[in-house]
């Protein structure tokens, strides 16, 4: 495993990257499984739900799981209690176990676009997404559609389909194929600074084992899973709907 392409994003000790590239070898499926996936359709669905707060959301079915097309931007779990709002970098830092979340970039202008960072004690809630929806694995996220978008784009290293035509350097512009709008939101870090806004972007999952775990667009253009030590960072949260 080579852990130098996870310079370009992450610099900080707490992180470990493994890299899930669309040139790998895919997740073995039997081979009707594997030709049903090549011929699905995705499909877009208009105001699919409604957050606690009032939010709106759009959401995409890729290999039969649906899956918010903007970054979550709740201020209340799902049972009504406030999430903290942590504007100033030592409100973030300073309750070392507090439920916070705070606009990505520390921005509120960008909400509706880019949503809000959220720390891993507010993910592993499980009260974060809609009722009827949930933070996905790892597993849902790489078997559902990395694995999924590799199976049908083999010479593609860049998850470029998956990334958003705009806001990310030149480069690593994507198509947004699927219309899943992959934003470079960056993250928080855990002294409050915010890192890579506009040149990478990752997602929370539920996973945790060992520590939790998150998917992430890297600025050199690759795709991973990236194992954080702490769960005092901030960062873009996806739902998927339940089965």
């Amino acid at each position: 495993m080579n852990l130098n392409h996870s310079i370009g994003f992450l610099t900080s000790v707490f992180f470990i990257v493994i890299f899930v590239q669309c040139n790998s070898k895919p997740v073995k499926k039997k081979k009707e499984v594997k030709e049903v996936v090549k011929e699905v359709v995705f499909s877009v669905k208009e105001k699919a739900v409604t957050d606690i707060d009032g939010n709106v959301y759009s959401s995409v079915v890729i290999d039969g799981n649906e899956w918010m097309t903007s970054n979550l931007k709740v201020t209340k779990f799902n049972d009504g209690t406030p999430i903290e709002y942590a504007e100033s970098n030592e409100n973030w830092n300073e309750n070392r176990r507090g439920r916070f979340y705070c606009w990505v970039n520390n921005d509120i202008t960008l909400k509706d676009e880019y949503g809000a960072y959220y720390n891993y004690y507010s993910v592993e809630s499980g009260k974060l997404c809609p009722e009827g929806w949930h933070v996905p694995s790892k597993e849902e996220w790489v078997n559902g559609v990395l694995d999924y978008t590799c199976d049908v784009l083999k010479d593609e290293r860049y998850a470029q389909n998956l990334r958003s035509p705009k806001d990310w350097d030149q480069y690593l512009r994507g198509t947004d194929k699927y219309k899943l709008n992959v934003l470079p939101s960056g993250y928080r870090e855990v002294d409050g600074k915010i890192e890579y806004f506009k040149r990478g972007g990752g997602f929370w999952t539920s996973t945790q084992k060992g520590g939790p775990r998150a998917i992430v667009f890297l600025d050199d253009g690759t795709t991973g899973i990236r194992f954080a030590g702490v769960r005092r960072i901030g960062q873009a949260v996806r739902c998927v709907k339940d089965k």
